[in-house]
Order: C-alpha cells, then sequence, then structure tokens
C-alpha cells in the first residue's frame, strides 16, 4: 500500500500526531510519503500536488486542511482519510488518540467509502472546484451588492446584500450555517442558497436540485469578490457567475462508528462552549 500524508504544520501537535501515524506505518510495512512542506523537518520521500498519487491521503488537521487537499484528490480519485487536530472536525474521521486502534483497520480495508457532490466556476479561462461553497462577497468599504438570482435561466429574486453564498451539503455546516442557511444531510443531492445579510424583511435561504444552474447576475459595478472554499479566485468585477455542479466528488473514508448527526451535535456543541471559553 503506497500513502500520502499530508499536515497542517500550523497546528501545535501536527509534528507530535505526524511522527505516530509514522510509527504506525512501518510498523504495518507500508510506504508512505510526506508532503513536500515537510523537507528538513521530518526525513523521508516527499511528494508535491504537481506529482502524486495513493491509495489513501491521510489528512491531519481541521475542516480547512481537508478542503485544501479536497480538489486534488478528488481529480484523481483518491480517498482522504481526516484525522483532527483542528478545532471542530466535521470532515475528519478520528482523533489522533485513536490512532494506533483504528488506522490499522483502515489499512487492512475495514472502511466504506462515502463521496461528496462539489460545485464548480468557471470564468471562461479557469475552473473553480469547491467542496464547500463558491461565495460572492463585496469587499471591504464597498457598497451593498444588488444581484439577480436565476435558476435555469428562471429568474427568482432579487438581493441588496453583502454577497451570497451557494453551498454544498457538506459546506451547509460552515459559512452557509453562520448565514442562517440550513443544514443539509451530507446525502441529499441538493444545494442551499444562502444571501449574506440581505436588506429585506422577506429574503429566505433557498434549497434546490444539485442538478440545477444557479446564476448571478451583478446589476451594480461594486468590487466584490468570488471565493471558492475560502481561497478568493478572482477579484475583479465580472457581471454574471454561474455555479454548476461539478462532474468531480471528494471521497471520504469512513469506519462504523462514523455518525453524521451524532457528530453535528457534538461538534456544534464544542464549537460553541470554544468560542465562549475564548471571550472569556
Amino acid at each position: 500500500m503506497k500513502v500520502g500524508i499530508y499536515t497542517n504544520l500550523k497546528k501545535a501537535q501536527s509534528l507530535e500526531v505526524t511522527k505516530k501515524l509514522i510509527k504506525c506505518f512501518m510498523l504495518h510495512n507500508v510506504d508512505y510519503y510526506l508532503y513536500k512542506s515537510f523537507d528538513g523537518k521530518i526525513k523521508g520521500k516527499y511528494f508535491s500536488f504537481e506529482n502524486f498519487d495513493f491509495d489513501i491521503m491521510f489528512a491531519l488537521g481541521g475542516d480547512g486542511t481537508i478542503l485544501k487537499l479536497a480538489k486534488h484528490c478528488a481529480k484523481k480519485n483518491i480517498p482522504i482519510f481526516g484525522i483532527n487536530i483542528g478545532t471542530v472536525g466535521f470532515l475528519t474521521e478520528i482523533e489522533p488518540e485513536q490512532i494506533d486502534e483504528l488506522v490499522p483497520k483502515v489499512l487492512k480495508g475495514e472502511y466504506s467509502k462515502e463521496h461528496r457532490s462539489m460545485i464548480t466556476y468557471n470564468d471562461g479561462e479557469n475552473e473553480y472546484t469547491a467542496l464547500n461553497d463558491i461565495v460572492l462577497n463585496r469587499e471591504y468599504n464597498s457598497k451593498l451588492m444588488l444581484l439577480d438570482l436565476y435558476i435555469n435561466g428562471e429568474i427568482v429574486d432579487r438581493y441588496y446584500c453583502d454577497g451570497f453564498i451557494v453551498s454544498t451539503p457538506t459546506g451547509s455546516t460552515a459559512y452557509s450555517l453562520s448565514a442562517g442557511g440550513a443544514i443539509l444531510s451530507p446525502h441529499a443531492q441538493a444545494l442551499a442558497l444562502t444571501p449574506i445579510n440581505s436588506h429585506s424583511l422577506h429574503s429566505r435561504p433557498i434549497v434546490v436540485d444539485d442538478n440545477e444552474k444557479i446564476t448571478l447576475k451583478v446589476l451594480k459595478k461594486e468590487a466584490f469578490n468570488i471565493i471558492a472554499d475560502g481561497d478568493v479566485v478572482l477579484d475583479k468585477y465580472v457581471g454574471e457567475v454561474t455555479i454548476e455542479k461539478s462532474k468531480k466528488s471528494a471521497t471520504f473514508i469512513r469506519l462504523d462508528h462514523h455518525n453524521f448527526y451524532n457528530k453535528l451535535l457534538k461538534k456544534l456543541n464544542k464549537w460553541s462552549v470554544a468560542d465562549i471559553e475564548e471571550k472569556h
């Protein structure tokens, strides 16, 4: 078996947990490669996103770490196994203390695969893929955005707002949730459409089938960004943005104990408590 290790080195436990994972791999004679950022930190063989191919990608970090990985792994149909050293970790599967117990099960093939849908935006030159969401967001100090929402070419509503979120079921527990959007089951074939701070009494989030084409027409030439999974992909004015379901999907390795709704309850409660503790 040939596996990759991608770790968020900004996390306090990153080197310690990575070394623990490597020890487990060595015990089971697994051929492992470290992402190139480890060069000079841990001796081994390295890979880059320009040149990699593994049976499994092990991701050590939080949801942000997995979002960075997802589009690269989706291109090559490489499943991701997440080990949480982040705060929330909706997309991760185990905690660091479970490595010795549960990673051997993964190496033996005792797992299932879960496929998560992705969305794309094409600006005519480049295609941008997102696992969580694609967001139109006004720039700091710019005026509110005035935009029309179309679904399959049919006008739905007009919004005067700070921005607009088109979210997958995976992203429904991220920015969309903070903006008042609905939580979607990861198995739902749907998209969540959520305006950000809409200046209206009637504006509400909308859930649509994920095969529908979402078009946002910006009516006022104000500065705004197009953001895919937290990364600004376009910061110049475009009058129309169309977002569709991607032909690619992200694949995650799941163990028997995985339960989305149980994790939802635990993680959101933990997140809220952690936020309160930080403020005090």
